[in-house]
């Protein structure tokens, strides 16, 4: 029932803790319809759902007011009904909630369940709390109760999540000696949280074979887990394989998301492949017995890969099939289709979609409407079909979704209007929510590092902590600003390469230990005092360096530095700790190797990555090519090009103005001018009126070209062989 407003006053009284409970009872009856809702204070069963009922108001903490109310009535709450409460709390992913409710049970009840530990113990997961699971198990002990195999699993999953695979392997060999063997669910909880550490041949091989015995949504767990682990990677033709797997009726997804230009690319780790190819044939005639049907979370995947290739047809396809398929969407689907729909630029369907939601919410809805009034982002007037069946209430996710758009599109001054939008939802700002601002700051803006600093301070109010991926935006930036000190020229170039006492060790950054949860970068103590809580929160959260972090140190070594020994080191420690390296960690080695003049060994990295089946990208070639183009080496500088195209990557601005740079800096101005204009076109038509301009007037209005985003990164295969005669002939 609808709470009378004296009733909410009531339960929303910071001294209601105090009131004596004949008090309160009196309270309870002068109110309108008191006799009932004071019925339901006195009986446990009622209280709990009464406190249920009152999360659909907006204010979820609400409800643990509303338990604490029947407790001061001293009625006698179940251990079913804190259950019950854990489990919508964690719906709608209040976890500091959760964790404030196993308290709340443990002081009322005097003792906990095993299933409130579970609930307990994810909350300390999905809060970055990894400091607390190493005394989970001595919490049962205290509490009287045996540790289950979802104990177990959990210990598992929060430790690979936080890199920390020696706990994970001493979880794996407890789980063993308490009489639980590893099985197919152990393997499913394995592979999910294997995405942290990159996707791991062996891991992935065990939850191939486990699909012959695991049962249906066990078999659809596994797979969803591979299939993420192979978009993370842009592994398609792994990807293609996993979907065969599944059962998708008539809709032949492995076809529907592989462009048609992967067809000419060339094979990564053919050999691999091969095998991996034979048990995906042998798997398939499991799948056809056991029929692995896909989930909503499997649809949510394949529309945050199709939003990356901004595939609105596949996207339309897999919705109109999920919803045929009685599949109900949920909140993450909902918000990887407003994903999709900015990346694809369509802004007005998805600001429609988030004005849907927000159906009833009359402040909400006046924020979108301004939000199209001010800043030209106004709803579509109309949606298509299989779009308007999509039902959901606003949450973070949905908001953060529309806050990544606006950013991209219309600059910070969209964000304090998404901010008031969702404090109209009564939705509170999470962590990724800050690293949305600080990241378009940092990377559009090139914001200082006190800048950023500042701003997340700012919204600590709202998150109550910082959490290493805000961090990792603050230490690139600090290493940026680092980075451009030590490449100035001229007399201030010179002045910072001179030791200067204290005014020089300000400005460094130090390496050394602790190596969590920062890889042992230091930052320079003219700014340690802003960033120390911060250091500190994490570190007492027992919080691991990830590899972002990785990235950024190898790169400062190697790049800044010039120190490869210690960029290997460190690169070395990553692969110790059981992650593997991405493009990102093979691109900062090879940057470091060009900056030292070691073609070779920048070209063993990329071999590496090949063979580590990690695709090397348009950024990889163009790092050589600059190196060549610094060394006044034109021609290598064409083989490196050659090379690129003849991997289909579809070469942009930067690498086109990087090779022609080459021939400039070795005095062939005419072959510089030729190069220019005959690859001009794999950016942009060619200007007929600049036929006779200058390569000075041409470089520069090259520069400043706008390339279509809708463009693939990848050549088609008749795009290719054109390309790859041009390039020659140059």
């Amino acid at each position: 029932p609808r709470l009378p407003h004296d009733l909410l006053a009531l339960i929303d009284s910071a001294v209601v803790w105090k009131v004596p409970r004949e008090v309160l009872l009196q309270q309870l009856e002068l109110l309108p319809g008191g006799g009932r809702f004071l019925r339901a204070f006195l009986s446990g069963r009622q209280a709990g759902r009464l406190a249920r009922s009152v999360l659909d108001g907006g204010v979820p903490s609400r409800a643990l007011r509303v338990l604490a109310l029947a407790h001061q009535l001293e009625t006698e709450i179940g251990r079913d009904q804190y259950e019950r409460m854990a489990l919508r709390f964690a719906a709608i992913g209040e976890w500091k909630l959760v964790l404030q409710l196993v308290a709340m049970a443990r002081r009322h009840l005097g003792h906990l369940s095993g299933r409130l530990l579970d609930w307990q113990t994810l909350a300390y997961i999905q809060q970055a709390q990894y400091a607390h699971l190493e005394r989970v198990t001595e919490k049962f002990e205290q509490e009287g109760v045996q540790p289950g195999r979802r104990t177990y699993h959990l210990l598992i999953s929060g430790h690979i999540r936080n890199q920390n695979l020696p706990m994970a392997m001493d979880a794996l060999q407890r789980m063993e000696r308490a009489g639980f063997p590893i099985e197919h669910t152990t393997l499913a909880v394995v592979t999910a949280a294997y995405r942290t550490l990159g996707p791991d041949p062996a891991v992935q091989t065990q939850a191939l074979t486990a699909l012959q015995n695991a049962d249906a949504r066990t078999a659809t767990c596994l797979l969803n887990a591979l299939v993420q682990l192979s978009v993370d990677a842009n592994d398609t033709e792994r990807l293609a394989s996993l979907l065969g797997l599944m059962t998708f009726d008539a809709l032949d997804v492995s076809r529907l998301l592989r462009p048609p230009e992967d067809s000419s690319l060339h094979d990564v780790g053919s050999s691999t492949a091969t095998k991996e190819a034979l048990a995906v044939i042998s798997l398939r005639r499991v799948s056809e017995a056991t029929r692995i049907y896909p989930d909503v979370a499997t649809y949510t995947i394949l529309i945050n890969h199709a939003a990356s290739r901004r595939d609105i047809t596949s996207a339309r396809a897999l919705t109109r099939h999920m919803l045929h398929a009685d599949i109900q969407p949920d909140a993450r689907f909902a918000a990887a289709l407003v994903r999709l729909h900015f990346a694809a630029h369509r802004p007005g369907a998805a600001l429609r979609m988030v004005t849907r939601f927000c159906e009833g919410n009359v402040p909400a809805q006046a924020r979108l409407a301004r939000l199209g009034h001010r800043f030209g982002l106004k709803p579509d007037e109309s949606e298509e079909p299989h779009i308007a069946a999509i039902q959901a209430k606003p949450t973070t996710e949905i908001i953060n979704a529309c806050l990544h758009g606006v950013l991209r599109l219309r600059g910070l001054k969209t964000a304090r209007m998404i901010l008031q939008l969702m404090r109209a939802c009564s939705v509170q700002p999470d962590d990724h929510t800050a690293e949305l601002l600080l990241r378009y700051l940092d990377r559009s803006v090139g914001a200082h590092p006190a800048v950023l600093i500042r701003t997340l301070r700012n919204m600590l109010f709202a998150i109550s902590r910082p959490s290493l991926g805000q961090l990792e935006i603050i230490y690139r930036a600090i290493l940026r600003e680092e980075n451009h000190a030590a490449m100035e020229s001229g007399w201030r170039g010179a002045a910072r390469l001179v030791p200067n006492g204290r005014d020089h060790a300000d400005r460094s950054v130090k390496m050394g230990e602790p190596f969590d949860p920062t890889a042992g970068i230091h930052p320079p103590p003219s700014i340690t005092d802003s960033v120390r809580p911060m250091i500190q929160s994490l570190s007492q959260r027992g919080i691991r360096a990830n590899r972002a972090m990785l990235t950024l140190r190898i790169r400062h070594e190697g790049v800044t530095k010039l120190d490869m020994h210690a960029a290997k080191d460190v690169f070395q420690t990553m692969l110790d700790r059981g992650m593997h390296p991405n493009r990102y960690h093979y691109a900062a080695l090879m940057e470091g190797y060009v900056a030292a003049g070691d073609f070779g060994a920048a070209k063993g990295v990329m071999n590496a990555a090949w063979k580590a089946r990690v695709r090397p990208n348009r950024v990889m070639y163009t790092m050589l090519i600059v190196g060549y183009a610094r060394q006044g080496d034109p021609m290598e500088a064409m083989r490196t090009f050659q090379d690129m195209i003849a991997t289909g990557i579809r070469p942009d601005v930067a690498a086109i103005d990087t090779v022609t740079s080459a021939f400039f800096a070795a005095g062939s101005h005419r072959l510089a001018r030729r190069t220019l204009i005959g690859l001009w076109t794999y950016v942009a038509p060619f200007p007929k009126s600049l036929h006779t301009a200058s390569l000075k007037t041409l470089i520069a209005l090259f520069r400043v070209l706008k390339v279509d985003g809708k463009r693939s990164k990848m050549l088609a295969k008749t795009d290719q062989k054109g390309f790859r005669w041009k390039v020659q002939s140059l």
